[in-house]
Order: C-alpha cells, then structure tokens, then sequence
C-alpha cells in the first residue's frame, strides 16, 4: 500500500498493484495494477494507466482507467481520460475528455470468440 498524507508531496513514477491512497499531491507516471484513491483535499496530476480509481479530491493528466473511475460528489476530474465505465456523482465537476471504451473480452484458449458469446449457428 502507498499513502501520500496531508500536507505531503510525492513527484515521480509509481509502478506496482495494491492501494494507493492520495491524502496530499502526487505528480508523476503511473503504472498500477490496483485502486487509485484520491480522498478529499487530495489533488493529483498523472500520466499512465491504473486499474481503478475514485476521486474525491482532483485529478487531471493522461489517465486510462482499465475498470471503473468512480467519481464522488465534490470530486474534480479534468484532462484526457479513457475508462471501462464512469460513474459521475451529484456534485462532482467533469471538465475533461472522457472516452468510456469496455474492455475488451478474453478469447478461449483456443483463440476464437471471446468467452461471453455463442457460436453461430451455420443454418
């Protein structure tokens, strides 16, 4: 787990999986295969991927969300962002691009279709 306390300032790369939790500023390059909390008063400023993230603080930069972005009321979200899915709480403020693009499906073993979808019938 990483936490960035009030008060505090981290500037750099962040790389890894687990919990981060953003309580101050951090500034940097992401690569993290975990939850990306920004809580209230935090603020961040990103470039790169993580694998979720909720926002009740402010975020901006280059972010792609692979899951769910949850956006909670008072949350600030600004930049250029792709995720799975959005959720946009009452209250919250959007000034970015957004794209929501679902992930894509894993294909079977045997490289055909993706898993959640039947094979066609040749009649």
């Amino acid at each position: 787990m990483l936490q960035v306390g009030r008060g505090a300032r981290f500037r750099g790369a962040i790389r890894g999986k687990g919990v981060a939790l953003i309580f101050g500023e951090m500034e940097g390059e992401t690569e993290f295969f975990g939850d990306l909390v920004v809580a209230s008063g935090g603020r961040v400023h990103i470039r790169g991927k993580v694998l979720r993230m909720r926002i009740e603080g402010s975020a901006g930069g280059r972010i792609r969300v692979r899951e769910n972005l949850d956006l909670a009321p008072g949350g600030i979200l600004s930049g250029e962002i792709e995720a799975g899915w959005i959720q946009v709480a009452e209250g919250a403020r959007v000034d970015a691009l957004v794209r929501v693009r679902p992930a894509r499906r894993e294909q079977d073993s045997a490289g055909g279709k993706p898993q959640d979808q039947a094979p066609k019938s040749d009649r």
